[in-house]
């Protein structure tokens, strides 16, 4: 979403997304816990994100729409009721494969919750909420759970 802005050489766009979402959700209670709602952060962010640009020192020709990052997306979508769900989502999946893991005495568990926290970490710098296989990975029984249940010679 940074093109035309100057920032492709660096993270700043990412981390001033950040604080954008932050200050559209503090601008209101009901949004700060609800948030506005899915996919609405293309639109309801961009005055924020030119604000935060503009005290950054960075000029920018964003008029229409943006497509922050997954963090982003979530925090002004949902609020922080529903970035609480998301990380307990994490936090249950990792659990779970910790516990089956040690329960059943299989090996591979390391690379498992690897690719849990790969998952995680791709929120901050990508644009994945709209991706199935984002969801895939941290459902109850999903995929990673799923693979932590079976061991194999490749682990």
């Amino acid at each position: 979403f940074t093109a035309g802005t100057g920032l492709q050489a660096s993270d700043i766009g990412r981390k001033l997304e950040i604080f954008a979402s932050f200050r559209l959700i503090t601008d209101d209670i009901k949004t700060l816990f609800w948030g506005t709602g899915f996919y609405t952060e293309r639109y309801r962010l961009v005055p924020y994100f030119i604000e935060v640009l503009s005290q950054h020192g960075v000029t920018t020709n964003i008029t229409g729409i943006i497509r922050p990052a997954t963090f982003s997306s979530f925090v002004v979508g949902t609020g922080l009721i529903g970035i609480f769900l998301l990380f307990l989502c994490f936090f249950l999946t990792a659990h779970e494969i910790v516990v089956y893991t040690k329960g059943h005495g299989i090996k591979g568990r390391k690379i498992v919750l690897f690719s849990l926290a790969a998952v995680f970490l791709s929120m901050f710098i990508s644009i994945n909420f709209d991706l199935v296989l984002f969801y895939l990975c941290i459902m109850p029984s999903g995929l990673l759970i799923q693979m932590s249940k079976y061991e194999t010679s490749i682990v």
